[in-house]
């Protein structure tokens, strides 16, 4: 580790400053349990044999994964656990791009001002990330650049966004307004997360380019990732109320996701599609507010019914952080299922050409034949 000091005072003896403006220093590679590596120990692990057992972008996944600056730690249950993380890295990519399969980006992108609520506050809350992937290469810090990329693909988008988004981009007409917001989403995400993540995994950023270079109508796209630019103004909207809404709605939605986990445990209900939800409410803060997002409750916890009500006593209040409370109730629908988006709602088998659907996926599929 002592080069640079050696370069720096020879430089500076000589040319009277420094040979860098920058020096990032890293540790030994060592064993799991923090042993130096040795053929008498027994313990070498050969790079080139994880890159023809796994991939080169797993060995890269594995460096930024560790804090670098110290010791690297190395083992066969180390890389099973990065693999695990490739694995959902590479999944969420998949689901990205397999859901833009008809999208055509220079005919259906819609602008912001149009896009529906869920897709916009997915916008911010990229946006803020896309800040603190920038700052944190600028600074060097890889493996800040590891944990946030990860984070926000494997919860936020894979365990809720993309979760909510099944509904209308499996179910609604393909040329549908609101399917076409969420895809220019989709869009989006999937061609800055690949330009933020090509210098980690270079070689699955590349093959996320291509798919997404290939579409109608996206010539003008440069030849590959690792030419591509990212700048920090596309990424300074914040719609900072909208971000706040969706946190207090997220905090409402683990609630009732730990609601519904106790009745499918009881066997209750299996899907969560089986339920129905009631929020009964005392503070009119708390019901207006629910009340203005009425129209995307079903969609955002992933059930086929919610009723907000307001009332006057509690019978098992659940905190909010703000300390505001509410009671949750969960019960089994009494309707049929919608053989088609399996939502169980009370018009299945009211439209005379479908008889085992819902009156939406009607009109949907008269509108396809």
């Amino acid at each position: 580790r002592g080069w640079f000091q050696t370069s720096l005072i020879t430089a500076v003896a000589i040319t009277d400053c420094a040979p860098y403006r920058n020096v990032v220093t890293h540790g030994f590679v060592v064993d799991g349990e923090g042993r130096k590596m040795s053929k008498s120990l027994g313990n070498v692990i050969s790079p080139f044999e994880i890159i023809q057992k796994y991939g080169a972008d797993v060995l890269r996944l594995w460096v930024v994964s560790r804090e670098f600056s110290q010791d690297l730690r190395i083992s066969e249950e180390i890389l099973s656990q990065v693999v695990e993380a490739y694995r959902k890295i590479r999944n969420t990519f998949r689901f990205l791009l397999s859901n833009l399969y008809d999208f055509k980006p220079d005919e259906e992108m819609v602008n912001y001002q149009d896009m529906d609520i869920i897709d916009k506050w997915i916008y911010s809350e990229f946006n803020l990330l896309a800040q603190e992937l920038i700052s944190a290469y600028e600074s060097y810090d890889f493996h800040k650049v590891y944990r946030r990329l990860y984070l926000f693909m494997n919860e936020t988008l894979s365990s809720i966004y993309l979760d909510i988004l099944k509904d209308r981009l499996y179910t609604l007409h393909p040329q549908s307004s609101l399917r076409k917001s969420s895809q220019t989403m989709l869009y989006r995400l999937a061609s800055n997360l690949a330009k933020f993540i090509a210098p980690i995994l270079p070689f699955t950023a590349e093959d996320v380019w291509r798919s997404l270079k290939n579409k109608d109508g996206n010539d003008a796209q440069v030849e590959s990732v690792h030419l591509a630019t990212i700048s920090s103004q596309e990424f300074e909207f914040v719609d900072q109320k909208v971000l706040n809404e969706f946190r207090k709605l997220l905090e409402i939605r683990e609630l009732v996701m730990k609601a519904l986990e106790r009745q499918r445990e009881k066997g209750i209900i299996g899907s969560s599609l089986q339920a129905e939800v009631t929020l009964n409410i005392t503070l009119d803060k708390l019901y207006e507010f629910l009340d203005n997002y009425k129209s995307i409750l079903n969609t955002f916890f992933i059930v086929s019914n919610v009723r907000v009500q307001k009332t006057s006593q509690l019978s098992q209040p659940e905190m909010l952080s703000e300390g505001e409370q509410l009671d949750i109730i969960v019960h089994k629908s009494e309707y049929e299922k919608c053989q088609r988006c399996w939502n169980y709602t009370q018009d299945v088998g009211k439209d005379d050409d479908f008889k085992d659907v819902c009156l939406r996926c009607a009109q949907v599929l008269r509108g396809i034949k």
